[in-house]
Formats: structure tokens, sequence, C-alpha cells
């Protein structure tokens, strides 16, 4: 059997996954949660930096560290090597399997192995001194999106994508209770760039946020209900399956003064019809 693995990670708007060995923000309850509950008692492959980086370790879970590279010529031994006593602790499936957790290089080196990308979307842009390529990262031509959903907990949003490597078709009944406890089916959208409408004119909001439309579901845009009472509207748009992308929405001033929003303004939200997560 193949080695087949899955990656865990959080990132935020700008790419930033790390400053100085910790994460580029402060700490997200909402995400650190999640990637609590996604790994219990599985096995997580980690680079030794990354290990050292978490106060608390990592317990109730099977740690690999890799301390060295996957080269092309020896890999089939190395990841043998790596991951071979996991197949017996885990009972590993194709439903559960061993969590790539990082940092960046290990993330690169286990990219060809990795069947399932758990992608926990941090808002704002951070500094931060590593950085992935979310051009790479989400890319839809390797990828189907299986997930999209907004953390339950509101107080310290974040946002979760699930991707499938295409024609890989993962089952996730290993994470199914956990997604569905941490996540619910909706995306919260903000300008990323400020918009001034003059009475009875149209223009088009560009937003922040990267929505990945999951491939049996479709998006529905709603306008934020305090922007609603102000004369804003749009036009009900909506989202085709399997989309990965920077949403542009047309909205429309129905008052007879002016509303400007500045950049970073949340517009409203994109809910998904049929979504509920089943693995």
């Amino acid at each position: 059997m193949s080695i087949k693995l899955a990656s865990i990670m959080a990132v935020d708007l700008g790419g930033g996954i790390g400053l100085n060995g910790d994460l580029p923000w402060m700490r997200n309850k909402a995400d650190m949660l999640w990637f609590k509950d996604a790994t219990l008692h599985k096995q997580v492959i980690v680079s030794p930096t990354t290990y050292d980086s978490i106060p608390s370790g990592l317990p109730e879970r099977h740690v690999t560290i890799a301390r060295r590279q996957c080269k092309d010529e020896t890999r089939e031994t190395y990841l043998k090597e790596l991951v071979g006593d996991a197949w017996v602790y885990q009972g590993i499936d194709e439903s559960n399997l061993p969590i790539v957790i990082g940092g960046k290089k290990v993330y690169e080196s286990f990219e060809p192995e990795t069947v399932t990308k758990f992608i926990t979307v941090i808002p704002g842009r951070h500094e931060a001194d590593t950085k992935v390529d979310l051009g790479r990262l989400f890319d839809k031509e390797n990828w189907d999106v299986r997930f999209m959903g907004g953390s339950i907990n509101h107080d310290q949003y974040c946002y979760l994508i699930i991707l499938d490597r295409k024609g890989e078709d993962q089952l996730h009944h290993g994470v199914v209770e956990q997604v569905n406890k941490h996540f619910e089916p909706y995306v919260k959208l903000t300008l990323k760039e400020g918009i001034i409408l003059k009475p009875g004119c149209h223009g088009v909001a560009k937003i922040n946020e990267i929505v990945a439309i999951p491939k049996n579901c479709t998006g529905v845009f709603s306008i934020r209900l305090s922007l609603a009472k102000k004369g804003l509207y749009t036009s009900g748009q909506l989202f085709r399956r399997n989309w990965i992308g920077y949403p542009e929405i047309v909205i429309t001033n129905k008052e007879l003064t002016t509303i400007e929003l500045p950049a970073g303004a949340e517009i409203g939200e994109l809910g998904l019809v049929n979504a509920q997560y089943r693995g």
C-alpha cells in the first residue's frame, strides 16, 4: 500500500505561518481547539523546530519527528522508516491518515504524499518571517474542495478549508465529529479595498478572503443586515461548486446619500447550501 498523508496548517491572508519560531498572530482559541481535537490520538509528523516551539508538547499523540529532508532517491525507504510504525499504532486506513503539522520545509517535503489538506485561515495579515505561496496552497488545478466553514466560536473567528487531491476523493471519518463541533458552513467576508457608492450607483466589492466552495455545494452571499438597513443591496449572487478564489460582489446603493465603506469592513457572509459535513 502506498503511503498517504494529510496536513494541517494555519495561515493568514498574507500567507504567513510563522514568526521567530512561533505563530505570527495572538493565539486564536478557535484554531487551537480545532487543532487539538483533529490531531488527538493520531500520528503527527513534525520538524524538531516546530515541536520545540509547542510549550506543552503534543501529549496523547504519536509524535514522529522528521529530522532530515526526504530525498527523492531514498524516498520510499525513508517514508517507510518514518511512518511505518504508525500503520500499526493507528490502524491506518484512508479515513484516518498520519498528519503533517509543520514547519514549512516539512510541508514541502511531504507534499507529494499529501492527499488531504486541513487549512485554517486566520483573518488579517500579520508580520511573518515564514510564508507559503497561497496560489500553490490552494491550487485549484490539483485540489478539490471538500469543506469550507467558519468557526462556531465567534469571539476568535477563523475559517477552515478542507482540500482533497484530485482523483483521490478521500474519506475523513476520523475528523467528521471534530469538524462539525468547531465549524459551520459559512464564512465572513471583508473588503480588500474601500468603496464609495453614490446614490443609485453600483459598485464591485473586492473581498479579502479566499473562498473555497465544496464540489457538492453552492455558495450564496448575504449582505450584512446593518448595511442593508443603510441601503446597500446585492443581487444574491451564487458561487459555483468546487470554486476557489477571491470573490468580487456587485452591490448597489439604493439610498439618497453616498455610502462609504473602508478596507477591512465586514460586508456580509457567504453561506453554503446543502453543506453538512459528512467526511
